[in-house]
């Protein structure tokens, strides 16, 4: 997966094969189709559908889905929707109020509490280091990599 902040310039990139290979670092990718399509939850109910391109890679052969940094991997609900709802909780909303406000499960409000720290001063950070402004939103989605609310390994062996 390779996230990115204009969908337009990833496009261009593809196009003249400049874009690198995040598997093998050689190779360039060049556009292979689409992934399938995704429709996300946004703010005040509205629906977002996105249908993201797919590279493959000249040299290695990988693939990759070039997926927009508002829309987290595996997840029904744009990067926006989610920050809302730890925002609020971080203003001393409950997960049940939130979820509530938002229309997600409550289940789902609690799995992002329990994934994510310290991201506001990570954008922060970036954002005086990026040479063109972004969202708060675009900055979470590329510091993370797509992986925001992605499960945290464990370190103890059975």
């Amino acid at each position: 997966m390779v996230i990115v902040a204009d969908q337009d310039a990833a496009g261009q990139e593809l196009a003249s094969s400049s874009m690198r290979c995040p598997s093998c670092s050689g190779g360039s990718l060049r556009p292979w189709g689409h992934a399938r399509t995704r429709v996300l939850r946004g703010l005040h109910g509205a629906r977002h559908t996105l249908r993201p391109r797919r590279a493959r890679c000249r040299d290695c052969g990988a693939t990759h889905v070039l997926l927009p940094c508002h829309a987290p991997p595996r997840r029904a609900d744009t990067l926006q929707v989610v920050m809302t709802g730890l925002l609020a909780h971080q203003g001393g909303a409950g997960a049940r109020t939130i979820a509530a406000d938002l229309g997600v499960p409550v289940d789902t409000v609690r799995s992002w509490v329990r994934s994510v720290s310290a991201l506001g001063h990570a954008a922060a950070a970036t954002a005086r280091r990026v040479p063109r402004p972004l969202t708060a939103w675009q900055l979470i989605g590329l510091i993370s990599a797509g992986c925001l609310l992605a499960p945290v390994a464990s370190t103890l062996s059975g």
